[in-house]
């Protein structure tokens, strides 16, 4: 209750309540976009606990007015597999959302080998050797998937 109240009076936007814990809040940063924040407390994460996540994660900061926030965000390479599981379980009117999330965060960094240049050294931790190429494949799959849709 203490965390709702608190994102309430800083002038967040509580999305999603699960019982008494808020599990999501909205902000609009700079340029008025908003951005939305997951909040998650102590169970695992697609599979990855949440002391691994915090142990990669980055810390960034985000104004809001005139105030500025720490929040700290997943590995980007941690934040694929999020992306990709979410994807994976999503209903189908959800699915495009995670897709785009994807897309623009292999984009953001230079594109699928880029990426996995980057960042396969914290994806390939967490996978045997085997299921992390499945992973890649399967990633590249939905991209080139998509581009071919829309083509």
């Amino acid at each position: 209750m203490d965390i709702r109240r608190k994102a309430i009076d800083e002038g967040f936007v509580i999305l999603k309540e699960k019982g008494d814990m808020v599990t999501s809040i909205e902000t609009v940063t700079h340029g008025n976009k908003t951005m939305q924040i997951d909040l998650y407390y102590d169970r695992p994460i697609s599979g990855i606990e949440i002391p691994v996540l915090f142990k990669e994660s980055e810390e960034i900061e985000k104004s809001q007015g005139n105030k500025t926030y720490s929040f700290k965000v997943a590995n980007p390479g941690h934040l694929l597999i999020l992306k990709y599981f979410a994807y994976n379980e999503a209903d189908k009117n959800n699915k495009e959302k995670h897709l785009e999330d994807i897309k623009s965060l292999l984009n953001r960094y230079g594109g699928i080998d880029n990426f996995f240049s980057e960042f396969g050294d914290a994806i390939e931790d967490l996978f045997s050797e085997e299921n992390y190429k499945l992973f890649k494949e399967n990633i590249k799959s939905m991209v080139f998937s998509e581009m071919l849709r829309h083509w």
